[in-house]
């Protein structure tokens, strides 16, 4: 992981890159992504195989304004399992963006850019009072 704010370069707090296949756990992390890291992602997540399932759940993701590009960018293939994570942003930042298959159960979103909660039983709007 990885937070340093000022640099040039891909600032993401983490990232996954061409893992290949097989099943990883991401779980009970705090992840805050402090104001200067613009260039980054909270998790940033791509080129991984088509048979890759990543289980991303009980972790806690905090966005100070002028933080993060996206909090949880999935651009890759595979399978991301996003259950029982808190997603707090203080600004319009993304929360979540990505073009694999993203499967989602009891998250709280709270930000003005929270996905939808349609078709889900996650919880969107809800201040968790940090």
């Amino acid at each position: 992981m990885q937070d340093s704010p000022g640099k040039n370069h891909n600032l993401s707090l983490t990232i996954l890159q061409n893992i290949g296949t097989g099943y990883f756990d991401i779980y009970s992390n705090v992840l805050h992504c402090v104001a200067g890291g613009t260039q980054a992602n909270g998790m940033n997540a791509y080129a991984q195989a088509s048979g890759a399932v990543i289980n991303i759940y009980n972790n806690t993701y905090v966005e100070d304004a002028g933080g993060c590009n996206n909090v949880l960018g999935l651009d890759s293939t595979g399978t991301y399992n996003v259950t029982n994570n808190i997603v707090f942003t203080s600004d319009n930042v993304t929360m979540l963006t990505g073009d694999g298959t993203i499967v989602r159960s009891k998250n709280l979103w709270y930000g003005s850019a929270a996905p939808s909660c349609n078709g889900t039983t996650d919880i969107c709007g809800q201040n968790p009072l940090f």
